[in-house]
């Protein structure tokens, strides 16, 4: 969370809006120790953006902001906050050059080996926001997959997915894969634990 603040000895002061007895909103005043919060902007820096993900990862799934829980858009929006990086609320406006000055590759028309090894080519760590179905995806780089025999490197990705999907599933036979939740996922041409998902 963003709060107005100042640093005192040993502590922030931090502003928080409170509703009065009318519903109107209030500023009360609340003390924190110096380790529990940082000034902002932060350093768009590797260190910065794995400490932030080490506190979202894990947290349930919330379309459109449900119980309070993020999104995929709103958990890049969330994460990207703390940089004193603006980025638009809609997932479809994440990836849009026209919501504000981002550099846009459009990959549709290739195939899925194509698009990936495009990413791992190209892609940025903690800059590159991926956009597949209306989803949006942080890429966090390529790493040694510790579960290939030969540490093969993969693309790493933080997004807060409800499920996967299969690919090209027979007529009458959707189904999902349901993870609900905020995690580090590989983007991977097959998922051995179920290969029918893509």
């Amino acid at each position: 969370m963003v709060f107005p603040a100042e640093k005192e000895i040993q502590l922030w002061r931090i502003m928080i809006p409170v509703s009065d007895e009318h519903g109107k909103a209030r500023i009360h005043f609340s003390q924190i120790k110096q380790e529990q919060a940082e000034a902002m902007p932060l350093t768009a820096s590797p260190y910065h953006f794995v400490r932030l993900i080490q506190k979202l990862i894990g947290r349930p799934y919330g379309w459109g902001g449900l119980y309070l829980y993020n999104d995929c858009a709103s958990e890049l929006k969330n994460l990207f906050t703390p940089f004193g990086l603006w980025i638009p609320m809609h997932s479809s406006d994440q990836v849009n050059p026209e919501a504000y000055t981002i550099k846009v590759v459009d990959l549709s028309q290739e195939s899925p080996k194509s698009r990936l090894n495009y990413l791992t080519k190209n892609g940025h760590p903690f800059m590159t926001i991926l956009y597949v179905g209306g989803h949006v995806i942080l890429y966090l780089g390529t790493y040694p997959n510790p579960d290939d025999p030969l540490h093969k490197p993969e693309a790493l990705t933080y997004q807060d997915v409800w499920s996967l999907k299969p690919y090209n599933p027979p007529v009458g036979k959707d189904r999902r894969a349901i993870i609900g939740g905020s995690v580090l996922l590989p983007i991977l041409l097959k998922y051995p634990e179920d290969l029918g998902i893509a």
